[in-house]
């Protein structure tokens, strides 16, 4: 079978190589084209495919220039994104034409030229459309116009003074965050008291773990930079934003009790006869199995708002749930009836969760979200 399979995968993929050799586009006219022009190099004396493939190249000319006819007279920015790419397509078509046999017969101009002074009229345009955004001075407009920069500086390295426009629209386009510690608005903290979080469930300590993971107000490069409400108070940072994280619903139910009983029974050696056979009994055992579980579930609220108007910027709420049961067990009659599972249920000494550690549970199954949540909305 082996012999069979790799000349077909072999064959298979010199096919492929050569349709991609033409290759400019994936729409059908460009497809079209490419397949004709593989087809002229086995048959390059065929006057109707040239013909066919003269007709097709101009026809794909004729749209693409008209195409670009229709971009120029568009007044946003991005009209040059579609304007270059159209450019770069026309290139393309011409670069494959001159590495076919179709260069006989058809004189494919290059358009690189063009593609240059489209870069440059990019660069023009996103520059003065950056510094408009300048000139607003909110921490939006100044994000906005460092967008705009980087896309001068993609069309034309070094276009004017960008790169300085860059670094200080970036500089004033930073957020300072404040990440408040984490509280509890459910009626679960009427239940049992406001010493309910315990050492392990620390609001502090997660605020300030929320804190470093999004990087602190060490990352130079990021776009935001986040502080405990604390830190910020210290520091006299002008803070930005808030955000708030507050339990909304908490439920961490007593566990249900559940009995059941279990009847065992084992064959076991307990002599030999005189011929050295073994000589076995059956012994029984009943294990009395109490299983204790409940479901917590808690749903976080995380608001972020402006620190200056106080209007909201964005709300989300997340989920989870943490599943507990523990099985204890003891037993009546002839514990040699027992095997290791039954030993290791009468043996098992594990006491209930703490509540606060139930409650940490739950924050970590709800952290990375929570965490990706704020890092999408800043970055």
């Amino acid at each position: 079978m082996k012999t069979i399979i790799i000349p077909v995968i072999i064959s298979l993929v010199l096919m492929s190589c050569g349709s991609s050799k033409y290759s400019v586009g994936n729409s059908p006219e460009l497809q079209a084209l490419a397949g004709m022009l593989k087809k002229l190099d086995k048959d390059h004396g065929n006057e109707a495919l040239k013909s066919d493939i003269n007709h097709s190249y101009a026809s794909i000319t004729k749209n693409l220039l008209g195409n670009i006819e229709v971009y120029e007279t568009l007044t946003e920015p991005d009209r040059w994104d579609k304007i270059i790419n159209t450019y770069h397509t026309l290139q393309r078509l011409s670069d494959v034409i001159h590495k076919s046999k179709a260069r006989t017969f058809i004189d494919a101009p290059s358009y690189e030229a063009y593609i240059q002074v489209a870069r440059q009229n990019a660069a023009a345009t996103y520059y003065e459309e950056g510094m408009k955004y300048m000139d607003a001075g909110d921490k939006s407009s100044f994000r906005h116009a460092y967008e705009l920069f980087s896309k001068t500086n993609n069309y034309y390295p070094g276009y004017k003074d960008v790169n300085q426009q860059m670094a200080y629209a970036f500089k004033e386009s930073i957020l300072n965050v404040v990440i408040n510690p984490v509280t509890d608005q459910s009626s679960y903290y009427s239940q049992i008291g406001p010493n309910r979080f315990g050492n392990s469930f620390n609001s502090d300590l997660l605020q300030r773990s929320l804190v470093r993971d999004l990087g602190g107000d060490y990352s130079r490069n990021s776009p935001a930079r986040f502080y405990t409400d604390r830190e910020a108070y210290m520091a006299r940072i002008d803070v930005d934003w808030l955000i708030d994280i507050m339990w909304t619903n908490l439920d961490v139910p007593y566990p249900l009790t559940q009995s059941f009983s279990k009847k065992l029974s084992k064959e076991i050696q307990v002599s030999k006869d005189t011929s050295g056979k073994p000589i076995y009994k059956t012994v029984y055992a009943t294990l009395y199995v109490t299983r204790r579980c409940f479901t917590a579930r808690g749903e976080l609220e995380c608001r972020v708002t402006d620190a200056h108007t106080r209007e909201n910027i964005d709300l989300k709420r997340y989920q989870a749930q943490v599943d507990w049961s523990q099985d204890y067990a003891t037993y009546k009659g002839d514990s040699d009836a027992l095997g290791e599972n039954e030993w290791r249920i009468i043996n098992n000494r594990v006491p209930l969760p703490r509540r606060e550690d139930i409650l940490l549970e739950l924050y970590q199954k709800i952290y990375p979200n929570l965490k990706n949540g704020i890092y999408n909305l800043v970055y």
